[in-house]
């Protein structure tokens, strides 16, 4: 009877988990015996907990709250926590353990697999969208979805919400909108925006879930929001995953944002949560996470326990000391208590610089001396809070031969709006280069209907096409190109770039966006600016088809494995590097300009600045310019350069 379940067609009746089919197959109910991890050597992670750490993996018949700074161990705590519920007898299938990103999952697994070898594989582990995707596989065919559904790719997902706008508005931006709203659990019926921007962007996304709905997709922030949906309408559901999961394991609980909340509300037992996270390292505010429910964990998940990792394992004093201090000055958050168990070997150097150029060649130039004593390119980190930042540190890299990667974000002269400006140029050098020409009119918006576009593909003469037949902006923004390259000899790249941003309105788009990404963009426009300012007044040649090619020369140099790694400080979240500098400490700057005016921004900045100090093991550097950009005004030191000092 047993093996004809097991094999049964109908997948209802068979058994749900091995255990099931054993005791049927024996006969009944047995004692379980306890799960041997094979091979385990004599000193294995539990050995090696402290105090603290060891109370938090044997806590028992209570919801608990790991807190931790910066090195205290705390997805250390959360393996051994798995690893002491295996050698307890728990099946790896009771048990749910997540973290925040790819990264974060991949290193877990890595851990936990070098401690419990091939028992790791039945664990229920990976990021929230790997788990939720693995919930919506069983059961999204209950929200009126067919079999073999899809995540869809970003470029389609652009492509639709240009369809049904017909190329009027910037498909990213409304995408991001969209999904800051899943991001809380809400859907296009649940929000109610003001004005006639809210209507019509409630409009385009019922338009844009009907189409994915038709196309049997779903976009990435979907995962999460149908996987919420589910639990919450289907309490036969709620209750298949309760029981399934006796455990659940969560790390980095600061990053999750509202609707990953309420998934873990919905899937936990009264008394089966556990979580680590520092309050300090909550830098996802535009995502939606905040400190906020870590401070009421206990309200919220009663019965609970908070336990306090006091110890950090990897902060020298120097830094550790400077890390305090700054968050002192934070109202919203935990207070803590941590010693670090290393008793030397930190060196911190505040250093102020002329200029931008100035600060870009110091760091270059301690780079060299590092590696002359023998460190590795790999071992170096330069930290910026904004992306713009990265130009001149390229450039200097270049100039001395450093090899470098700017990780999770594009180099300088390659980012989309900087590429845009360029190719702009190069149109006013020579405007009948049609795949510059196809390019310039993709972005911000889609500015050729497709029939145009095919057009213009297949016509040698597109221009007095486009000048008769196109619409107002194509035809303004191509008498703009026209007019430019009239006069491109008297022009200096300064100037005819001036002279395109101003043309195009991009800048004035972008600022009043008001949201980060578009402010980065903008940012990373001024400095653009800034270098062809540069390059004028260092070149003999000071002609756009000059820049044009010493911005070439500067694409297709430098980046290299193993190389300098050049950062911003969100994507240097959970690594860490034996030298780190953290560049570009003015007002306005880090902290970000768009934050100066309310005391939650500021807040999140100096949470970002602790990340940024805390990512050094050895050595950090910590830079600021005296003079802003090519302007030559006077800056003003970062508040958190007089934080660290306790001023």
């Amino acid at each position: 009877d047993a093996i004809v379940q097991a094999l049964s067609a109908n997948p209802e009746e068979r058994f749900e988990t091995i255990e099931e089919f054993g005791r049927a197959i024996s006969g009944g109910e047995k004692e379980e015996i306890p799960l041997i991890l094979p091979g385990r050597k004599k000193t294995s992670i539990l050995d090696k907990l402290t105090e603290e750490q060891r109370r938090a993996c044997e806590i028992e018949g209570r919801n608990c709250l790991v807190v931790g700074g910066a090195g205290t161990g705390k997805t250390f705590t959360l393996t051994a926590r798995v690893v002491y519920l295996l050698e307890k007898g728990e099946s790896p299938e009771s048990m749910f353990v997540t973290t925040f990103t790819v990264k974060g999952w991949k290193d877990m697994e890595e851990r936990i697999e070098k401690e419990i070898g091939e028992h790791s594989r039945s664990l229920f582990l990976g990021n929230f969208h790997h788990l939720a995707s693995l919930i919506l596989e069983r059961d999204l065919g209950r929200l009126g979805f067919k079999e073999g559904w899809s995540v869809i790719p970003v470029n389609m997902q652009e492509r639709i919400i240009s369809e049904i706008t017909r190329g009027g508005t910037d498909a990213r931006y409304i995408l991001r909108e969209i999904g800051k709203y899943k991001s809380r659990g809400l859907s296009y019926e649940d929000v109610k925006i003001k004005g006639m921007w809210g209507t019509l962007l409630v409009e385009i996304w019922e338009r844009y879930q009907r189409t994915l709905m038709e196309r049997n997709m779903l976009d990435y922030d979907d995962v999460l929001f149908y996987t919420k949906v589910l639990l919450e309408e289907f309490s036969d559901l709620r209750e298949y995953y309760r029981e399934k999961f006796k455990y659940i394991l969560v790390d980095e609980f600061q990053d999750l944002n509202p609707v990953q909340l309420e998934i873990l509300y919905l899937l936990r037992r009264e008394d089966n949560l556990w979580v680590t996270g520092d309050d300090d390292q909550s830098i996802y505010r535009f995502r939606g996470a905040s400190p906020v429910p870590m401070m009421e964990f206990e309200k919220r998940y009663k019965p609970a326990e908070v336990i306090h990792l006091t110890r950090s394992f990897r902060l020298p004093p120097e830094i550790h000391s400077i890390a305090l201090n700054v968050l002192s000055y934070n109202k919203q958050r935990i207070p803590k208590v941590i010693m670090t168990d290393k008793r030397k070997g930190g060196d911190v150097k505040v250093v102020p610089l002329s200029n931008a150029r100035e600060e870009a060649s110091y760091v270059a130039s301690v780079i060299l001396s590092e590696v002359e004593k023998g460190r590795d390119y790999g071992d170096i980190a330069v930290l910026y809070r904004i992306t713009r930042l990265s130009r001149l540190l390229e450039e200097a890299l270049k100039e001395r031969g450093i090899p470098h990667s700017t990780l999770f974000h594009s180099s300088f002269y390659r980012r989309k709006e900087i590429t845009w400006l360029l190719d702009l140029l190069e149109l006013v050098l020579t405007p009948t280069k049609k795949r510059k020409f196809l390019s310039v009119m993709r972005f911000p918006t889609k500015l050729l209907k497709k029939e145009e576009e095919k057009e213009v593909r297949e016509r040698e003469d597109f221009i007095p096409y486009l000048l008769e037949k196109g619409s107002e902006k194509v035809k303004k923004l191509l008498s703009l190109i026209l007019g430019l390259h009239e006069n491109v000899q008297g022009l200096t790249p300064g100037r005819a770039l001036q002279l395109l941003i101003e043309g195009t309105g991009i800048l004035s788009y972008l600022e009043r966006k008001k949201d980060e990404s578009s402010y980065m963009k903008a940012e990373n426009i001024k400095e653009l600016l800034d270098a062809a300012s540069e390059f004028e007044e260092r070149s003999e040649r000071r002609d756009v088809r000059a820049f044009l090619r010493y911005v070439k020369a500067l694409r297709k140099s430098g980046f290299e494995e193993g190389g300098v790694n050049l950062l911003t400080v969100h994507g240097a979240k959970g690594l860490e590097f034996p030298v780190v500098f953290v560049i570009g400490l003015t007002e306005g700057t880090f902290p970000v300009g768009g934050a100066l005016a309310g005391r939650e921004d500021i807040e999140e900045e100096r949470r970002l600045f602790y990340v940024a100090i805390t990512r050094a093991k050895e050595k950090l550097y910590l830079t600021y310019p005296l003079h802003e950009g090519y302007t030559r005004r006077p800056s003003t030191p970062s508040r958190f350069i007089k934080e660290i000092l306790g001023r």
